[in-house]
């Protein structure tokens, strides 16, 4: 058995961080334009991060995938959010509408096996799910590259 180990992302210059990962699914096969996966991560900061691989395919164990949504950022332009919304670290309470920041987040994520040719143009699609903090939970659709 061959094992070959990398690190996909990469890390602030001293290596700490404030986030930790708390789960990692994969896409299903055809949702990158190489024809592979995308990595969907849930973050203890309450954030989905989609990473992208990189183009050649070659590369996809030695290059850092690049980061292609935050779904948070995503929900926050849907729900009007300003950027500077955030929770106020000094006194542990909410600025701004508490339900507004409980949608955005996200508590858990999972995606489905890729759904048949159900669009207008004849393309596979999958969904991803996420479960917010409010107790709703979203639907995001992705065309699959066949």
């Amino acid at each position: 058995m061959s094992l070959d180990i990398s690190n996909i992302t990469e890390s602030n210059a001293d290596g700490a961080t404030d986030v930790t990962i708390t789960d990692i699914i994969w896409s299903p096969l055809r949702t990158s334009i190489t024809g592979g996966c995308l990595l969907a991560v849930l973050t203890s900061s309450l954030d989905a991060v989609i990473f992208i691989p990189p183009d050649n395919e070659a590369d996809i164990s030695r290059r850092p995938w690049r980061i292609g949504w935050i779904l948070s950022n995503i929900i926050g332009e849907i729900e009007n959010v300003p950027p500077s919304v955030d929770d106020d670290a000094e006194f542990g309470t909410p600025v701004g509408d508490k339900k507004v920041l409980e949608r955005l987040r996200i508590h858990s994520i999972a995606w489905s096996a890729a759904i048949g040719t159900l669009d207008e143009h004849n393309r596979a699609m999958s969904i991803l799910a996420t479960g917010n903090e409010h107790g709703e939970i979203y639907l995001w659709r992705y065309l699959l590259h066949i």
